[in-house]
């Protein structure tokens, strides 16, 4: 919802579209990394922090 939200004040403020395509990219990139790299350390070990089997 964030990076919807972001869109607004950058074309409020005139953001040159390189710049915003290129800074959006590195936080979808470094966002999806986070969650990536923690699914894949934590394995099963979520379902059993969430309540699961």
């Amino acid at each position: 919802m964030l990076r919807t939200l972001v869109s607004i004040p950058a074309g409020v403020l005139h953001m040159e579209l390189k710049q915003y395509v290129v800074s959006s990219a590195m936080g979808i990139f470094l966002w999806n990394l986070f969650f990536v790299g923690a699914g894949y350390l934590l394995g099963e070990q979520v379902f059993s922090l969430l309540g699961g089997n």
